[in-house]
């Protein structure tokens, strides 16, 4: 069962976990936190030094395929700031001891832009701290769209158009 787009800014809260499907195709398993701000009378509270507090914290599985997989899995590790688009799919499997039927709420990512990649504070030059740009899992995009060119990741503000592959991971 399908479930909305998501559009939004997530921090990683460990490395990502790189694996490769029998026929070769990556799979990337991750786990992102996003949090909401605490709001009195319509306006965002904040703390005596002006950031955000915040209210709740939204924990939520993620899963990319392909080079978009690859990228992540090469880019982004715990602490890392990411812009991702996506579908949220709920996953139904029954339970290999107890046969009890199981579920689960996944983010399938389209679209990833790491914004302060991993290691960007332990010493030397990371990068200054920002990706390089985005990159679609569309591997079927239309001539010129996204994932076509590298030099329109960096450019572009906008999710991924076209499918999404419905190929299982394994």
């Amino acid at each position: 069962m399908a479930l909305p787009t998501i559009d939004n800014f997530f921090t990683l809260t460990g490395d990502p976990e790189m694996r490769f499907s029998p026929s070769g195709k990556g799979v990337c398993s991750f786990n992102v936190a996003a949090n909401k701000p605490k709001r009195e009378n319509g306006q965002i509270v904040k703390d005596e030094r002006g950031y955000p507090v915040n209210d709740k914290t939204l924990y939520l599985n993620c899963v990319a395929f392909g080079q978009l997989g690859e990228m992540i899995a090469e880019q982004a590790g715990s602490g890392s700031s990411v812009r991702l688009v996506g579908d949220l799919e709920t996953q139904q499997w029954a339970d290999k001891n107890t046969g009890e039927k199981r579920s689960k709420v996944q983010l399938v990512v389209d679209f990833a832009r790491v914004i302060l990649r991993r290691n960007q504070g332990q010493g030397g030059n990371q990068g200054g701290g920002f990706a390089q740009g985005g990159y679609s899992g569309q591997e079927h995009a239309p001539q010129g769209g996204w994932g076509q060119n590298p030099d329109q990741w960096a450019n572009s503000n906008g999710p991924a158009q076209g499918g999404f592959s419905d190929e299982p991971p394994f």
